[in-house]
Formats: structure tokens, sequence, C-alpha cells
């Protein structure tokens, strides 16, 4: 670490009672920002439910066996053998590591992130990010918010009867007999969208990226804001959104350790300050779009890049796994 000028300045945890306050209060000033500006939406969404223990189970203390390539182990929504992602109901012999009893989805509501509306300004960012973003990194983030809508295969000839009368895009075949065609912004989509309607090909938008569940039924964490809604009183913020904005906090944290008189708005607000995190492969989703959708919904507006005084995005170096036998 020293022959690249690198040092270990601090070592905690969000729970750490050194931490625990601010990164709390911060959360929930989060929350409220976004909130304030439409980014949350109440779902209704299934959740595995542990009859035995009657408490509702974060997603990593169910395992089971994974539905795409049958490895022991898998969690309820990814596997670490193939690294394959599925929904929870796909999860072969689910097991809680609570009770060890097999658990059942069971509907419960919670806020979920709404990233599509801030799917050109992620396209916008990513695609500026050419020139200092590994080849990969910016293929997966680019792929997956380009603005795109799926239809059926069997409108394919009437699709290619009009695909020229289209905004520029691209388009692919997917999973389940489906077509998936990808454009440049939403506005440019909805075009498409209704110039196939008008040719009686229905699509819908590809878009299960952009909608994420970021609460959970749990006693522990950090608690949502009470006066928002009071139907909510009794969730916690979900530990992959709450990671994202951990970065900040330790920062805050690292400064008051060492005796310097600043605060993490030195540099996580301040376009002249670089901020780079090295992440695995597996996080690109998470600490470029979907960090990026929480950071534009934080904006006094979410539908321009940031200005200085709010929090500057970052630039992520994702690398590979080494994995032994």
């Amino acid at each position: 670490m020293a022959a690249y000028n690198v040092s270990l300045d601090t070592f905690s945890g969000t729970s750490r009672e050194e931490l625990f306050e601010f990164h709390k209060d911060y959360c929930q000033n989060f929350l409220r920002s976004l909130y304030k500006n439409g980014m949350l939406n109440t779902k209704s969404s299934e959740q595995w439910f542990d009859t035995s223990a009657g408490i509702f189970l974060p997603d990593r203390f169910v395992s089971g066996t994974c539905p795409k390539c049958d490895a022991p182990g898998a969690y309820s929504e990814d596997c670490d053998t193939c690294g394959a992602t599925y929904d929870s109901k796909e999860l072969k012999n689910p097991i809680s590591s609570v009770s060890g009893t097999s658990p059942e989805l069971r509907p419960t509501d919670h806020w979920f992130l709404d990233m599509w509306k801030v799917a050109d300004e992620l396209k916008n960012w990513i695609e500026g990010n050419k020139k200092t973003w590994r080849k990969f990194a910016l293929t997966e983030a680019l792929g997956t918010v380009l603005p795109s809508i799926s239809f059926d295969k069997s409108n394919e000839e009437a699709y290619k009867s009009i695909k020229a009368d289209l905004p520029k895009h691209k388009s692919r075949f997917a999973p389940g007999g489906k077509m998936v065609s990808q454009y440049n912004s939403l506005s440019e989509l909805e075009t498409a969208k209704n110039k196939m309607k008008d040719s009686g090909i229905e699509s819908e938008n590809y878009d299960s990226w952009a909608h994420r569940s970021i609460t959970r039924d749990v006693s522990w964490g950090i608690p949502l804001p009470k006066e928002i809604d009071e139907k909510m009183n009794n969730k916690s913020l979900y530990v992959w959104p709450e990671s994202l904005i951990a970065p900040i906090s330790f920062t805050d944290l690292a400064l008051k350790q060492n005796g310097r008189n600043q605060t993490y708005k030195d540099y996580w607000n301040n376009p002249k300050a670089k901020r780079a995190q090295f992440i695995g492969v597996d996080n690109i989703f998470f600490y470029s779009v979907m960090q990026g959708a929480l950071w534009f919904g934080t904006q006094a507006d979410i539908h321009r890049m940031p200005i200085e005084g709010e929090l500057q995005l970052t630039d992520i170096y994702p690398v590979y796994h080494l994995q032994v036998n």
C-alpha cells in the first residue's frame, strides 16, 4: 500500500459507538431529501418470513440451492458460485439461518428507490467517464441505464417494418421470447413506444434495474425518519443503500480521529476534490448506478449534474476476483 501512497486512516463500522449517531442522522436526512424529490415509492413486495422465529429475514439470512447453477449455499437473491441474480421466489430449498427451518414469502410494504427518474442523468454521467473508467465497468453501467423497452418476439416482423422510423437505437433478443430496444434518452424511448403502439406492438419499460427496495423489516440498523410515514416506523434502511452512504460517514470520522479541522464536505461536496472507490467487480451496479441515483436524488434539482456544495459523483475502480480452489 505504501508504494501507492495509500494508508489506512480509520477502521470502524456504521453501528459502532464512535460513528452510529452521525451516520444515523446523515442517513435520515438523506432519506428526507430522496422522499421530498419523489425518488421513493411505497410498494408491497414479498420477503422471507421465518414462521418459527416470527420475524422477517434479511436476504443474507436465507440460503438454499441456486436456481441457475444448482450450487448449494446460494443467498436469497444472488449466488456467489456462479454470480447470478434472481428473484427470491426462484431460490430452491430455502433455509433460515435463524431457526434452520424453511421460511415462506409474505407481502410487506417497503420504500423503493426510483432510479428510472434519473436514467438520463445517469447515462450522461457514465458516458462522460469513457476516458477514466475501466472498459468493463463502463460497459456494464452504461448497458444497465440506457432507456430500454421490451416487446414480444412475435412482433419482430412488425417491428422491422417501422424500425427505420424509430429514434436511433440498438435492439437484441432477450430471455422469455422477448426483444429489447435501447434508446439514448427517456423522451426518445417514449416516442418509440408510441410509434410501436400505433403499429399494434405493445411494449413495456425494461426497467427492473431501476426500482430497488431500500428498506427492510428489521429492528437493528438505521431507523427511518418517523415523520415521513408512520406505517414505515418499524422498518430500517437496508444495508446495501446504507453501505453506499457509509463512505461519507467514514470520511468524517477519519478526519476527526486524525485531528483535522475539516468535514466530509471538503471532499464529497467539492468539485475540485477527487473521489475514488476501489470495489469488487460484482459491485459495479451498486457503486455506480445505485450510488449515482442516490446522489442525484438528494440534489435541489435531480435533473442536472451536481453543483458545488452538493454531493459530487465518484470514479470507480473495480477489480476481478481471484478464485482459489
